[in-house]
């Protein structure tokens, strides 16, 4: 995986919970960790693609019009339970877990109909918002490495230390968007993101292909009864 070799030396000053609980402050609801909650290991940068994968998708459902606003909220809160509050407050009112992940997502797929799109004037309309995103502040540095390469020389390497989850986040999409390397990619049936890792895949899984494919069959079958 190159998201995981890539920020193979991180370090993230987050701190994750045992357990989250959900209450209500001057009519908002607000996440934070229980009282009796216990600090256990945070998972986060063990597999930066699939942070940034869940990342991506908690907030595209919150366009799905098929899902109740519970079942978003639900989503929502099982992202924190896995992976912590996205910044370094002890409590995040919920509607702003919200909207930074839908605008997160809102990005992405920006960018890809950016990419998709044949009219220049839409392309440099969407081109506009796509360079708006802009990272806050940058975690990055450089120590030499102490185990030697194949030829024998301690290189350089990128050394990250990420101050919130959400600083570790937008890092790792920017990396993985810019990358020729990392085919980050939008499901052409679901609209869900996915990395391909062979080829240009268009579809996140092998149901989304089949599906995809039986819908087109249906639509031409019925414009030929036209």
């Amino acid at each position: 995986m190159i998201l995981n070799e890539m920020f193979r030396k991180a370090n993230l000053n987050a701190v994750r919970y045992s357990k989250y609980d959900v209450y209500t402050k001057d009519g908002e609801e607000w996440v934070a960790p229980a009282p009796n909650a216990a600090i256990i290991s945070n998972i986060a940068l063990d597999e930066p693609e699939r942070l940034l994968l869940d990342a991506l998708n908690t907030g595209r459902v919150q366009y799905v019009k098929d899902y109740t606003d519970e079942l978003k909220r639900e989503i929502l809160l099982s992202f924190v339970r896995c992976y912590g509050l996205l910044s370094k407050d002890n409590a995040e009112r919920i509607d702003w877990i919200k909207a930074l992940l839908t605008e997160f997502f809102t990005h992405f797929s920006t960018t890809k109909m950016c990419e998709y799109t044949d009219d220049p004037a839409v392309r440099e309309n969407y081109a506009k918002l796509v360079s708006r995103y802009q990272l806050r502040d940058l975690a990055i540095g450089i120590e030499v490495s102490p185990i030697p390469d194949e030829k024998g020389r301690c290189n350089p390497v990128l050394v990250w230390d990420f101050n919130s989850l959400r600083q570790a986040i937008e890092t790792i999409y920017i990396m993985a968007l810019t990358s020729r390397e990392i085919n980050l990619r939008m499901c052409k049936h679901c609209g869900a993101a996915f990395i391909a890792h062979h080829g240009r895949s268009e579809f996140c899984s092998d149901k989304c292909r089949n599906q995809y494919n039986v819908y087109k069959f249906r639509e031409r079958e019925k414009g030929k009864r036209k």
